[in-house]
């Protein structure tokens, strides 16, 4: 019926017929995501037919996520470029009985049902988001013709009542599992970090020294440390500090930060990193972009170990990962404690609350472009609309920036919102010259602790601050994957190794500089245009381009980490 009148209408019809597909389209897939789950297990754990449906169409999947060596399978799980977890196939690309009975193991299916789930939440999340992006993009395009400010309304609010169906059905959601296996996991982590950090006997441990002396900012030299901790990780190594003379501290690390280890601190005679080193007791390491050889365990690459239990809650596996090692990183000492503590106190912080960075100054000679305030409560103001709808709340955003304007322009733009920011911060922020002292420092970790403890995040994540902001944020929830919205770049971590995605529908290519693929495929990922298409480089052709981003799904890079089986 909507073709038939789509043929006979003018321009504006035309428009709003689409519109009406847009809306019945976004309801469909939210209807289609979430009605079967209560049907797939029967009450005595037993498989029924859609459980099996959805077990032959998702077999792909589950023969890559570790569990076979849970079972002591001798298949091994594929690596490297096959290292990343692949797409669940086309429902047409079914397995044997033989092969699906293998899956029907109680411990094994639940956590797969739970991996496959997750994975269905994010596809579903993520189409919502990129077909308002291509709509509100198209609406753009059209003003130039007739006004399309109503039509932008009723979209608008659609996207926005689809968002708060989600929201209300995450909440209905009994997640006591998946925060037993996230503590579980940290736990765990954080008990394999101890070991590692302090070893039996230091004289004779292995170890690798770190130097902070990389010139660059606070968020970067954060990462860079993390970096370092990540190949210590890796390589079982003891990772030692050289942090004397630091830029922004003379008395180095520990005059913020607790000491990475309280008995192994120092070393003598390090080589530096380099091929066939791997039995010296002692390396140094270079910053990334000089290492050579690199190890299969860079950025964006996570445990295989943790892989299966960690995929089961997590939307983006990597950022819990490195979240966890910068918070064991970042431990304030006493004194930056009750720094902390006292402004946390002053400002009377408390929920919901969404955190804003405003990166301006002199990010935006070279490496970002200027953002109005407006940009960012656009979406703040959408937050808050899906998760209150009808509910007086009083809508607070904490606003961290090294622009003292930021924060006067969104107090006149937006009474109704209670502003917190600690202007002190900011003015020492905005001032070059004394960016790199003590008080910059203690007053850019306060804006990233408090950052990181907010509800929701609006930011660049062309500032390393923001990335950092949200890599501490995975510490504090289930799963924050999804808590932030990005005005310009995807998230990265500088000196990863290539990041893809993988279609799991084809696409043949219409338009100029538009790329074709099939499902399978991998796709290079260099940004997110936010009108619902991505752009990178098919690995296979070396074609660059762009092309749907609903199309396409994160391939998630899955190594093989040391397991410490000292740890229990």
């Amino acid at each position: 019926i909507l073709l038939a009148k789509f043929n006979m209408a003018k321009a504006r019809e035309r428009v709003i017929l689409l519109l009406l597909v847009l809306v019945l389209s976004m309801n469909l897939i939210w209807i289609a995501t979430w009605w079967p789950r209560e049907a797939e297990s029967g009450p005595d754990g037993a498989v029924t037919p859609v459980m099996e449906v959805n077990a032959r169409a998702h077999y792909q999947s589950q023969l890559h996520l570790g569990l076979r060596e849970q079972r002591g399978e001798a298949a091994p799980v594929p690596r490297a470029t096959e290292t990343s977890l692949p797409l669940e196939t086309h429902p047409t690309q079914m397995p044997s009985d033989t092969q699906l009975q293998k899956s029907q193991d109680p411990v094994r299916r639940d956590l797969q049902t739970m991996v496959d789930q997750k994975r269905w939440e994010e596809r579903v999340a993520k189409s919502v988001d990129e077909m308002w992006w291509k709509v509100r993009a198209g609406l753009k395009s059209l003003e130039r013709h007739c006004s399309t400010n109503e039509l932008s309304k009723a979209v608008q609010s659609h996207y926005t009542s689809l968002l708060a169906n989600m929201q209300g059905l995450e909440k209905l959601r009994n997640r006591s599992q998946e925060a037993e296996t996230a503590r579980e996991l940290a736990s765990l982590l954080d008990r394999r970090i101890h070991h590692l950090q302090h070893p039996k006997n230091c004289d004779s441990a292995r170890k690798l020294l770190c130097q902070l002396n990389k010139p660059c900012g606070f968020g970067c030299q954060i990462h860079h440390v993390a970096y370092c901790f990540i190949v210590a990780y890796a390589t079982e190594r003891t990772l030692v500090l050289e942090s004397k003379r630091w830029q922004y501290a003379p008395g180095g690390w520990e005059s913020v930060f607790l000491p990475l280890s309280s008995s192994c601190t120092g070393v003598s005679g390090a080589v530096p990193w380099g091929p066939n080193k791997s039995n010296v007791q002692v390396l140094s390491l270079p910053p990334v972009e000089n290492l050579n050889p690199r190890p299969p365990q860079m950025p964006m690459a996570f445990p295989r170990d943790l892989a299966d239990r960690l995929m089961s809650f997590h939307g983006y596996p990597f950022v819990w990962f490195i979240g966890h090692l910068i918070r064991y990183l970042i431990r304030p000492n006493a004194e930056l404690k009750d720094y902390i503590d006292s402004k946390r106190s002053a400002l009377n912080f408390r929920h919901p609350i969404v955190g804003v960075h405003v990166r301006r100054t002199d990010k935006l000679q070279s490496e970002a472009k200027y953002h109005s305030v407006e940009e960012y409560m656009t979406k703040v103001e959408s937050w808050y609309t899906a998760n209150f709808r009808g509910e007086a709340v009083q809508k607070k955003v904490y606003l961290a920036s090294d622009d003292p304007k930021a924060l006067e322009e969104a107090k006149q733009s937006y009474a109704d919102y209670e502003f917190l920011s600690d202007r002190d911060i900011t003015e020492v922020a905005s001032k070059t010259s004394s960016r790199y002292s003590l008080d910059s420092l203690r007053g850019v970790i306060f804006d990233v602790q408090m950052l990181s403890e907010c509800d929701y995040l609006v930011c660049t994540f062309s500032s390393q601050v923001c990335r950092l902001a949200y890599e501490l944020m995975q510490t504090r929830h289930v799963d924050a994957s999804r808590r932030f919205y990005s005005l310009d770049d995807i998230y990265y971590f500088g000196g990863q190794q290539q990041h893809s995605v993988r279609a799991i529908e084809s696409h043949e290519g219409t338009e100029r500089g538009e790329l074709s693929f099939e499902v399978g495929d991998l796709l290079g990922i260099a940004g997110n245009e936010k009108d619902g298409t991505s752009v990178g480089m098919h690995r296979k052709t070396a074609r660059k381009g762009k092309y749907p981003s609903y199309k396409v799904e994160e391939e998630f890079v899955i190594e093989d980490f040391p397991t410490y089986p000292e740890v229990r």
